[in-house]
């Protein structure tokens, strides 16, 4: 191989580092470890730094001093919070001044949906406690949702005397109709 061109990463080291790239930005380790297997685990936590063994039966190596993490018995978000305050990242999901935005847009939304289905308290609750969490990725998911239900669900006014056709239609058995899987034609 020409000097100064490294090797493309396998597909497995790839993966790994995608998932680092995840957890640095913010993405809960615990989510991410659900389901991998234990050697991506110990990829992942020797590029995050984190320690799975006990420090003396481990060889020393220079990884820009993160071997020294203490994981609070078994604790990864503890060791997360540790490894983003080292590299100067703020702490996952606390950028008041971003979420503060979202967060307003988010209560309009739900305060919508809760009066179109006259369920205002349950929307207010929940806005309340998303609010108190202030977790990004939380926020951002139930706002996209709502946005997403707002736009994909039509609601046009019912036209005057549909009440009554409707029950007429339902409820006059001499009307001619034929009904085929759960449709009355």
């Amino acid at each position: 191989m020409k000097e100064g061109i490294t090797a493309p990463a396998s597909g497995g080291e790839a993966k790994v580092d995608q998932y680092v790239r995840r957890i640095r930005d913010g993405e809960s380790m615990a989510d991410i470890f659900k389901g991998l297997p234990a050697s991506f685990r110990t990829g992942i936590e020797a590029k995050l730094g984190l320690s799975t063994e006990h420090p003396s039966n481990q060889p020393e190596k220079s990884n820009g001093g993160f071997s020294s993490i203490d994981t609070g018995a078994g604790n990864p978000l503890s060791a997360l919070q540790e490894v983003r305050s080292r590299l100067g990242m703020s702490e996952a999901g606390t950028n008041i001044s971003s979420n503060a935005r979202a967060l307003e847009k988010l209560q309009i939304a739900l305060k919508k949906r809760g009066e179109r289905s006259g369920r205002q308290l349950i929307f207010e609750d929940l806005y309340r406690r998303i609010a108190e969490r202030n977790d990004s990725a939380e926020i951002v998911q139930t706002l996209a949702g709502e946005i997403y239900n707002e736009l994909r669900i039509a609601e046009y006014p019912i036209p005057e005397g549909y009440n009554q056709a409707w029950n007429k239609a339902t409820q006059d058995n001499s009307l001619k109709h034929q009904e085929q899987n759960s449709w009355v034609y």
